[in-house]
Formats: structure tokens, C-alpha cells, sequence
């Protein structure tokens, strides 16, 4: 047959082509027994690389834990809360001041507030127009480390075309070193929120923002469906993720007292279950 090729039909009418009859193996290069010697320190080989990498990982994993356990046995006599809001036209910051009243109605707990920095130029803060607040400070990437220190974070955030902002985004972005060292996890958060329309992405800005959250190794609190939402004669925002209220396309629209109500309960649920996790 040409090329050297020998072949059968087997019993699916395929045929079968064999190796070329003068084609060199491995065999024939090293000989039988050196071929097994070659490939028993290969094997070897691997396995000791193997070994090695397993050793690593667990060295690690155990180092990581032993610098940021994820449960521990010390109770605290306070909880710390830190919430992390961005607020281009001042709805976010209404509903964080609800946030605020439902966190700090929970005795024990001490709460801190911070702005993430702007990332849009002046003109075009200018033309949009952008609303700016100064109430809070401003936390920067070289201060995200004081986020270890909290027991909860929550994170107030408008809606961006279905998510997060990139200014939170950028923040949250810069943590990096704190994934690598574990320095979130096993800590509280939650997130409520500002949309242009009921239908303007709360619920993927939410689920978005809590998928960063999980890679962090935080624990998620929602607050459920409330009654608020189930009876509602009026348009109402927010969702089971969390409080939320919507503006309308001009901004004109602020958050009613119902969503400001929800936004107290979330407040106060998370509080207390963050109180609830670190001091008793």
C-alpha cells in the first residue's frame, strides 16, 4: 500500500491505519530496558513535583488561616460596621442616612461612613450635573486596609447599566492583597442601592456586587421579601438583596419613606446579627 501503510476494515467499514513500518519508536532509540528506566524516574519525577506542590499549598492554606482565622473563640465587646457609599446625585447618600439611623439604633456597635473617590473628570461632573457630597470622608486605595478591622461592610451603591459603579468597583478592585491574605473573610456585608427605574437593574446590580463579595469569602445578609414589598399600592424599590429606591430617568424622584423605612430595617437587622456574630 503506498507510503508503507498496512490496513483492514473493521466491522464498522472504518478503516484501521497502523504505524508506518519504518517509522523509528521510542524503543528503538532507547531500547526496552532503558525506555522502562526512562519512564519509571519520569514518573518519579512527577510524583515527587507533586508532592512538593501539595506540601506548598497546604503551607499556604494554613498560613493564610493562621493570620486571618475565620471563626475564632474571642468575643468582642463591640461590633465594628463600616459602610462604603458612592453617591453621584445625593439618592444613595438619602437612603445610607436610613442605613445609618437602623445601624446606630443597635447598642453596641460602633459605625464609621466612607466615600469612595470620584473617577470622572471635573467637566464632566459638570455637565452631568453630579451632586457631590463632603459629609464623609473619602477612603482611598492606600486606606482599604481598615476594612479588616470591621465586622460587617456595607456598600451603597447606584446602578450602572446593571451594575456596580466603577468608582466602587475601582475601590473594591484595590483589595487584592486583602483576598490574598484572607482579610475579609468570614465577615458580614450587605448592599442597598439607587436605580433611574424599578426595572433598571437593582436586582444584577445587587447579585453583581455580591459576587465580588464571595470571592473575598464574605458572608452575604439579605433581608429577605418584606411586608412593605408584598403590599405595596405605590411603586416601590428595593428587592430580597436589600433596600433600594429608584429616581426616575431626571433624578427628580427621591426615596420615599417606605424605601427609607426598609432601609432603617436592613440597618438594624444587619447590626444586630453582626453584634449577634462577634460578641455573644
Amino acid at each position: 500500500m503506498a507510503g508503507g501503510l498496512s490496513s483492514e476494515v473493521i466491522g464498522s467499514g472504518v478503516q484501521k491505519r497502523e504505524m508506518p513500518r519504518n517509522m523509528t519508536t521510542e524503543s528503538d532509540i532507547f531500547g526496552e530496558a532503558d525506555l522502562k528506566t526512562v519512564q519509571r524516574v519520569t514518573t518519579e519525577t512527577l510524583v515527587a513535583e507533586d508532592d512538593k506542590q501539595r506540601a506548598l499549598d497546604s503551607s499556604i492554606v494554613a498560613q493564610a488561616f493562621a493570620a486571618a482565622p475565620l471563626f475564632t473563640s474571642e468575643r468582642k465587646s463591640k461590633a465594628q460596621i463600616t459602610v462604603l457609599i458612592y453617591s453621584m446625585y445625593g439618592h444613595v447618600k438619602i437612603m445610607a442616612d436610613a442605613i445609618l439611623e437602623g445601624l446606630r439604633s443597635v447598642p453596641g456597635v460602633d459605625v464609621s461612613v466612607y466615600q469612595v473617590p470620584e473617577t470622572l473628570d471635573d467637566e464632566v461632573l459638570k455637565k452631568l450635573p453630579a451632586k457631590a457630597t463632603s459629609e464623609f470622608p473619602t477612603i482611598t486605595v492606600a486606606d482599604v486596609g481598615i476594612l479588616t478591622k470591621a465586622d460587617g461592610i456595607v456598600l451603597g451603591v447606584p446602578t450602572r447599566f446593571g451594575a456596580m459603579p466603577t468608582q466602587m468597583k475601582a475601590i473594591l478592585d484595590s483589595c487584592y492583597f486583602l483576598w490574598r491574605e484572607n482579610g475579609l473573610l468570614g465577615k458580614l456585608a450587605t448592599v442597598f442601592m439607587c436605580s433611574a427605574s424599578m426595572q433598571g437593574g437593582q436586582e444584577t446590580t445587587m447579585l453583581s456586587t455580591i459576587h465580588e463579595l464571595a470571592h473575598y469569602g464574605m458572608m452575604y445578609f439579605p433581608i429577605g421579601i418584606r411586608p412593605e414589598m408584598i403590599h405595596a399600592k405605590r411603586p416601590l424599590g428595593g428587592t430580597c438583596y436589600g433596600a433600594g429606591s429608584f429616581t426616575a430617568a431626571n433624578g427628580t424622584r427621591l426615596p420615599s419613606e417606605t424605601e427609607k423605612q426598609l432601609a432603617r430595617y436592613q440597618g438594624n437587622a444587619f447590626a444586630t446579627k453582626v453584634r449577634e456574630f462577634v460578641c455573644t
